[in-house]
């Protein structure tokens, strides 16, 4: 069944079983389970007080809950926004629909985690782009450091909105949220979706440990990396891992067998059409190795399913 055609009662009841809840748990209120079996067969009604007891079970706020019953609206954004990033295919339409997407999740009030996931993207790929997107600032940051933080249970846009906004985030705050988005023991790791984002969100804070010249921290999250489950036909994520690794060696040994390995990447990708990537790698190189200030740039791995 797919969960964009769910109605509340198949959601409440995908979650549940996500979360490995029995349904003589979900209210306790009530002494005979077989009601709640009642509401999850749809033989009888869910009223308001039920569905507050099944949201904070299920460790979810009502709206976030609510959402799962209909991402057609959804997906069509993040159709839209993973075509604009595909600069050299997008048009000025695809681009103009963006920012009208933008200004709609813009004008929620009170945002799922899955808008919240695509209004950070937008801004944290396009803001340098489009001058009606907006930067993500300190308050944007500590909305999603809180909204993570304060979840227990994560599934794909609880990593997604992590992903492309971590390297904005002070390292003290972002190794809580990756200490707490891993390890992946228990999430919903069957779905290829999920692990792919996690993989592009670890890469993303170990751009951030090393612009900001933690060699060693970023150590210790490459060997996390490399343990990971991610399908060995991942080329992009093992060869970023790749370059990563040769970059630090580089750094603390000053041997240029490895800034060659390093640019043989970058050389790869300018190969395979990633000019955009490449480019924001070498700026990356030449800041840390002309400048001993802490280095702000941005070389954001954009999220793509394809």
């Amino acid at each position: 069944m797919s969960i964009f055609k769910m109605n509340i009662i198949q959601a409440i009841r995908y979650l549940r079983k996500q979360k490995n809840i029995k349904q003589k748990e979900m209210l306790q209120s009530k002494r005979d389970y077989q009601t709640y079996n009642r509401i999850e067969t749809e033989q009888r009604k869910l009223n308001l007080t039920e569905l507050i007891e099944i949201s904070n079970k299920l460790d979810m706020p009502i709206e976030e809950l609510l959402s799962y019953c209909d991402y057609s609206k959804l997906k069509l954004i993040d159709k839209n926004f993973v075509l604009c990033t595909k600069l050299n295919i997008a048009t000025d339409n695809d681009f103009k629909q963006l920012i009208d997407n933008y200004q709609y999740l813009k004008s929620i009030n009170f945002k799922s985690t899955g808008e919240l996931a695509l209004y950070y993207d937008i801004k944290a790929v396009f803001t340098s782009k489009f001058p009606e997107i907006e930067e993500i600032s300190k308050l944007d940051l500590h909305i999603i450091y809180r909204t993570v933080f304060n979840t227990n249970y994560f599934t794909y846009y609880d990593y997604r909105l992590v992903a492309n906004t971590i390297i904005l985030m002070d390292t003290k705050k972002g190794t809580k949220l990756i200490n707490k988005l891993f390890p992946l023991e228990d999430r919903d790791m069957g779905n290829d979706k999920t692990l792919l984002v996690a993989s592009r969100l670890i890469i993303n804070f170990i751009s951030g440990l090393i612009n900001n010249r933690k060699f060693a921290e970023a150590k210790q999250y490459i060997q996390f990396a490399k343990n990971l489950a991610i399908d060995p036909t991942n080329y992009f994520f093992h060869f970023t891992i790749y370059y990563y690794e040769n970059l630090i060696l580089h750094f603390q040994t000053q041997k240029l067998k490895y800034l060659n390995k390093v640019y043989e990447y970058i050389l790869l990708l300018e190969k395979t059409g990633h000019k955009e990537f490449a480019q924001s790698l070498e700026l990356e190189i030449q800041k840390l190795i002309y400048s001993d200030d802490i280095v702000e740039v941005e070389t954001t791995i954009v999220l793509r399913e394809n």
